[in-house]
């Protein structure tokens, strides 16, 4: 992304002169949400209860799990500053307590994974008909909702605890998964017909984007270090913070949607009740059009999805791809806690470094495309990560070197290997597709991800990761990558060199059936004699 910046020429300069309020929301947004990412994930160990763990082994040689230590016959907690703490003040078995939060996230991505393709397909045509503004505004109203939530999750028992987490989780999607969409929808806005200048302020946006995610991982890691046990002030400090940003962004954020028709201040004022029956017919006309694009938009990238051989097979490689990546990564952490016996502020680096990889692989991936093609350089991508995540899977074998490994092939080499992967895909599908079908594709992509994902996944945090292994049962999770983008990367070589992977001819599909195209110019006729009666002979609609 840096690179496309830098190539203009002062043009990042040129970026913040058109979006700056966008990219002081982004860079605030970024910051907000992933300083407390780490935090968040640290306050659920911090919930976990159980009983104290019994003695194991026999008499005289018996020992305790991690987080608890033998005393006169018996189980002792180790305090918060013991290297083999539990995380948990409630509960003094470190493998008990990362499961079950394991668990409990393998559950809340389940729920999340439905629930964002249908707010994205919703928020879609809201955008559309009330403007980008009420999306952005939402979602600052819904994070400061869900930090008061998980203040007073602090008072409850596990069983409500886990309730108010389950519910945060379904707000947090639904409000966070449209802020994107409508923020590339507000640059679209702001750069019509000037493809160059839109291409640098998408730039800038990610620059931006990944600077604050750093920025974040870094201020988080002091709030990580404290290890604390009751996390009630650095939620109410969030939520009164979070208030604040709400106000500010309510009144600098500015709306940049224009109306396609006549909105209430571009009506003549002469007559007020025939201005009142145009605007009423506008609206029936585009929340009948609205519903009837958000059902078929996505059916129809399905079926285009479908008629292309190519994206049939692809779209399956890039759903196993998305999930082998999502699913190990996101126990990453816990896996550097257990096996490698970090402490949660040292293992919240490595996400820090997994954007910085993200960040030299998105620089890579340009160069190698236009050497190599966008199918070669993601099936490259695909067999690096698979040497490095596989070489990460027998770190426990030779315990000597597991820390190295982990920073360099897990992190270094699997970030860099994913931030190839990214821009190669979308160059594939959307070299394959109309302008006009991109959108449809795009969403039948989506829901391909969650309906592989969805099942796949959970197999990670309930059989496949298990904080209690050792050997190569503890570096599981890797290995099952591994061979996941072994084999998509031989699949979509072969794929590659099929006959019917030629970019076929672009269709350019209708919006509309023939009876919806009746119907809507039948409307548009009505609307035309309604605007025809009242201004149609001063002149005043022609504007």
């Amino acid at each position: 992304m840096w690179v496309a910046v830098k190539r203009e020429g002062g043009s990042f300069r040129a970026a913040c002169k058109v979006v700056p309020r966008l990219l002081l929301f982004m860079g605030w947004i970024s910051f907000y949400n992933y300083f407390s990412g780490d935090p968040f994930a640290a306050f659920m160990e911090s919930m976990v209860r159980c009983p104290i763990p019994e003695p194991i082994g026999p008499m005289g040689h018996q020992t305790c799990p991690k987080g608890a230590s033998f005393f006169n016959g018996t189980c002792v907690p180790v305090g918060n500053r013991h290297k083999h703490w539990s995380l948990s003040a409630k509960c003094a078995d470190k493998a008990f307590v990362m499961k079950k939060t394991a668990s409990l996230n393998g559950m809340n991505q389940f729920v999340a994974a439905g629930l964002s393709l249908a707010s994205v397909a919703v928020a879609g045509s809201i955008m559309d008909a009330f403007g980008r503004k009420p999306i952005l505004v939402s979602a600052l109203v819904v994070n400061v909702a869900v930090k008061l939530m998980l203040f007073g999750s602090c008072f409850l028992p596990w069983a409500g605890f886990a309730i108010v987490l389950m519910v945060q989780n379904v707000l947090m999607v639904m409000s966070m998964s449209p802020m994107y969409p409508a923020m590339n929808a507000m640059v679209a806005d702001l750069t019509p017909d000037d493809e160059s200048r839109r291409g640098t302020c998408y730039a800038a946006m990610e620059v931006v984007n990944h600077m604050m995610d750093v920025v974040a991982f870094l201020c988080g890691y002091p709030v990580l270090a404290l290890h604390l046990a009751d996390y009630r002030l650095f939620w109410g400090l969030l939520a009164v913070v979070g208030t604040l940003a709400l106000v500010f962004f309510s009144v600098v954020l500015r709306e940049t949607r224009t109306l396609g028709v006549a909105s209430r201040c571009e009506l003549p004022r002469t007559n007020t009740e025939e201005s009142e029956k145009v605007v009423r017919m506008q609206t029936r006309v585009v929340t009948s059009r609205g519903c009837r694009i958000v059902f078929s938009g996505l059916g129809g990238g399905l079926c285009a999805v479908w008629n292309d051989g190519f994206l049939r097979q692809y779209f399956v490689i890039w759903a196993f791809v998305s999930v082998g990546i999502n699913s190990t990564w996101g126990l990453a952490q816990m896996y550097a806690q257990s096996f490698l016996d970090l402490s949660p502020e040292t293992a919240s680096m490595s996400r820090a470094l997994w954007h910085v990889s993200l960040t030299i692989g998105s620089m890579l991936s340009s160069p190698l495309i236009d050497r190599f093609g966008a199918s070669d350089t993601l099936t490259l991508a695909l067999f690096i990560m698979a040497c490095g995540w596989g070489i990460s899977g027998f770190e426990s074998v030779v315990p000597v070197s597991a820390d190295f490994l982990f920073w360099a092939c897990s992190v270094g080499l699997g970030g860099i290997a994913y931030g190839m992967m990214t821009p190669s895909s979308n160059t594939i599908v959307s070299g394959r597709i109309d302008e006009s079908l991109q959108g449809k594709v795009f969403a039948g992509q989506m829901i391909i991800n969650i309906l592989i994902g969805m099942p796949v996944g959970l197999l990670w945090p309930f059989y496949v990761f298990e904080p209690k292994s050792t050997g190569l049962r503890a570096g599981l999770m890797w290995n099952v990558s591994a061979s996941i983008f072994l084999i998509c990367g031989i699949w979509n070589f072969c794929l590659s060199r099929f006959s019917f992977a030629a970019k076929p001819e672009r269709v350019v599909e209708a919006e509309f059936s023939d009876d919806d195209s009746a119907t809507s110019s039948v409307e548009d006729d009505e609307l035309s004699v309604a605007v025809s009666n009242d201004d149609l002979t001063s002149g005043r609609m022609s504007e």
